[in-house]
């Protein structure tokens, strides 16, 4: 049993090779290298991380921009790893693909304890004999929270929602925002178009899909994602294709990053594609303001 005597609700930021880092550093292996000011983790290199998390913490996020192939592990004792999220060169990939350099937002919450600990964040190769290994970049720094976000959900101006009509009042537009997992929007259409108003400008930093109670072959595959001040011009914040989306049911997604920070009152939900069939449904989607 660890006893960190942590308060809850920390948050923890430094940059790759600084002296802040070393308060959280446990080990890096010898020949992990620079790519400029960034760390470089090819082939078998790899870094620890530890982080102090009280038992009374709800909520965990790992947050670093991280670019080409990599691979992101949790741990609560630095030594059984569960992968979280990783990413290797596709076969087909453009010679720019390692330039794919995004924030990486791990949710980590499943690694809190009923006692005060630690969680362990192993940063790696995804595929440790290609030359493709990760970048860390150092002008972003790494951000380990214990702070949850605050969605934007309940500035949703919920009569202002258009969208085709779902199978049930519980299986209409509104419900993915009503914050509960056990309604859903459901609908024979598998590209609706959603729109809505804010009741006052905002800016989005990140979002998330929940998915619904069955029928995964119904969840959004492909989507962008629209911000706008007058319900007429759009400027597309995020488009997704292809997404690696989660087969259980009632379960978030990863949190998507949007880098538009430009507030907006309007926004557009367009779904392109889900994974089988003339259907499409989801849950939730949760959408967060910028930091």
């Amino acid at each position: 049993m660890f006893t960190t005597s942590v308060a809850a609700g920390q948050s923890y930021s430094f940059k790759p090779f600084s002296d802040d880092e070393k308060k959280y550093l446990v080990e890096v292996t010898k020949d992990a290298g620079k790519g400029g000011d960034d760390r470089f983790l090819d082939g078998k290199n790899y870094i620890i991380y530890r982080f102090p998390v009280s038992a009374h913490d709800k909520y965990a996020q790992f947050t670093a921009k991280i670019g080409a192939q990599y691979k992101i592990s949790a741990s609560v004792d630095n030594v059984n790893y569960k992968v979280m999220e990783e990413a290797v060169k596709p076969a087909d990939a453009k010679p720019d693909w390692g330039a794919n350099r995004e924030l990486r937002n791990v949710n980590v919450s499943e690694f809190i304890t009923a006692y005060d600990g630690y969680i362990y964040i192993k940063i790696e190769d995804a595929q440790n004999d290609n030359g493709w290994g990760p970048y860390i970049v150092t002008a972003n720094g790494i951000k380990f929270t214990t702070i949850a976000p605050v969605g934007l959900q309940k500035l949703v101006d919920v009569e202002s929602i258009d969208a085709q009509a779902g199978f049930s009042e519980n299986e209409s537009a509104p419900s993915i925002f009503d914050g509960n997992s056990k309604t859903k929007y459901c609908l024979p259409n598998p590209t609706p178009v959603i729109t809505w108003k804010m009741k006052e400008a905002v800016s989005v930093g990140s979002y998330k899909f929940t998915t619904a109670n069955d029928s995964p072959e119904r969840t959004p595959k492909s989507w962008t994602f629209y911000g706008s001040n007058d319900g007429t011009t759009w400027t597309v914040l995020s488009k997704i294709e292809g997404a690696a989306m989660p087969t259980d049911f009632f379960t978030d997604s990863k949190s998507y990053i949007v880098n538009n920070h430009d507030k907006f009152t309007f926004f557009k939900l367009e779904i392109t594609s889900v994974f089988g069939g003339d259907l499409c449904q989801f849950s939730e989607f949760k959408f967060f303001p910028a930091p």
